[in-house]
């Protein structure tokens, strides 16, 4: 459906007639051709207008001329549109039976006319309600009914302004003929006498469906019999409704769209329950689940986006510390596992106090971290590991001591992969090993 253009649902069977021709010359030349409508072109000009059956008639009311010619009357013209426009775009802009629009091509030739019903037999929910009933989608507005004896004046004017409209003639409640829009263009053209009772002109007898009958039966037999409408009776035969093509097309529209809606809002919920639970596992994924800092393939992450973002800007910069617990292994066979794991649960608290908002802590490996210092020279993040060194060698481990941490430290440079800035603070924080511990170093 999003790829449907206009020029896929238009008609294209299409009937002109030169502005400067009669009325008269309008309706022939409409009723010859079976159509509606015709498209009316201003000569000289690139520009169009439509006259419907409830044009005509407004004229007959009004007493026209009908040798009158029609660069005479006042008429709306209509809007051009291209054939492949989006059928979707087209929605709002003809919203109801009276709204056209011109289909043109490359050339700005007329192709087609584009209507309301056309936009909603274009949409095509399929099979979707197979199983509705047409009775439950008859509404009152639909019905339209007369009484075989009325004027054929006043039946006519019931529907003048609908060019898809019929009207039922009735009696005793039953559908005993039809009257629509194409029987007012054949007696305008007859100039019959439209005093004379309905009947006379009526279509008789008329076919009708019961309303048990599917909606998709029904959509069969309208375009098995080609009929514009449908007369829906109930089970004794009593007229409950007509229903035109448009009409079912655009029930079967909406009722999809209200499906499509409800399956859309219980897809939303879950769709967000979903993510909700992928996200708890994006989040535990991503933290080391003793200390609660990033993980190492976390962090990886974070470095690849800090290089590219240098890369493509070129106004950046960032810092690599890499911090290893000095003689963590005493620790651990001294004082047992749990000390050890305790001691790197503390570590990683200070790591994160006194690191800034942007900056991107995680555990490396056993005893090491690392921390990603966003947006900072080398000469600035000295300062920030001091601080780590220091915050570690003043707290009191209390079963074990003091504990103390070397740092290694790099910035990055032009042309840095991940791995040649990891491999640089490895080296200096093995400096900083090979010094005595407890420092921070830079790679000479």
């Amino acid at each position: 459906m999003e790829n449907l253009t206009v020029y896929d649902v238009a008609t294209r069977n299409v009937s002109f007639v030169e502005d400067t021709a009669t009325i008269q010359e309008a309706i022939n030349k409409i009723e010859k051709s079976e159509l509606r409508t015709i498209v009316v072109k201003k000569k000289n000009k690139n520009s169009f207008s439509i006259l419907t059956a409830g044009d005509f008639f407004n004229f007959k009311i009004k007493k026209l001329d009908f040798s009158t010619k029609i660069n005479k009357i006042k008429i709306k013209q209509i809007e051009k549109v291209h054939k492949d426009t989006s059928i979707i775009s087209m929605l709002d802009k003809i919203s109801n039976s009276e709204s056209y629009r011109i289909v043109v091509d490359e050339k700005d030739s007329i192709i087609g006319i584009l209507s309301c019903s056309d936009i909603i037999s274009g949409i095509d929910p399929e099979l979707l309600i197979k199983k509705q009933s047409i009775g439950n989608f008859l509404n009152n507005h639909f019905i339209k009914t007369a009484f075989a004896n009325e004027s054929t004046l006043n039946v006519i004017s019931y529907i003048k302004d609908k060019v898809d409209g019929a009207v039922v003639i009735v009696e005793n409640e039953i559908p005993i003929g039809i009257f629509t829009t194409k029987d007012i263009i054949k007696l305008l053209k007859s100039k019959k006498d439209l005093t004379r009772p309905i009947r006379n002109y009526m279509i008789s007898p008329v076919e009708y469906i019961k309303q048990d009958i599917s909606i998709s039966e029904a959509l069969d037999y309208i375009k098995t019999k080609k009929f514009k409408r449908i007369v829906v009776v109930d089970n004794n035969n009593k007229l409950l409704g007509k229903i035109t093509q448009q009409d079912l097309m655009k029930l079967f529209y909406s009722k999809w769209v209200e499906m499509l809606k409800h399956k859309g809002t219980k897809l939303n919920k879950a769709n967000k329950q979903l993510d909700k639970k992928y996200q708890k596992l994006v989040k535990k994924a991503s933290k080391d689940y003793l200390t609660k800092v990033f993980t190492r393939n976390r962090f990886d992450e974070y470095i690849s986006i800090e290089i590219e973002k240098i890369k493509r800007y070129n106004n950046s910069m960032f810092s690599l510390a890499i911090i290893d617990i000095d003689d963590f292994k005493h620790v651990n066979d001294t004082y047992g596992h749990l000390e050890g794991d305790n001691v790197l649960k503390i570590i990683s608290k200070f790591l994160k106090k006194h690191a800034r908002t942007s900056d991107v802590v995680a555990r490396w490996g056993g005893e090491e971290f690392v921390v990603l210092l966003t947006n900072t020279h080398l000469e600035d993040s000295i300062i920030v590991a001091e601080k780590f060194c220091s915050a570690i060698r003043k707290y009191d481990f209390k079963n074990i001591g003091k504990i103390t941490c070397s740092i290694g430290l790099t910035s990055y440079k032009t042309g840095d992969t991940k791995e040649s800035i990891f491999a640089r603070a490895d080296k200096a924080m093995y400096l900083s090993k090979q010094s005595g511990k407890d420092r921070v170093s830079i790679e000479a």
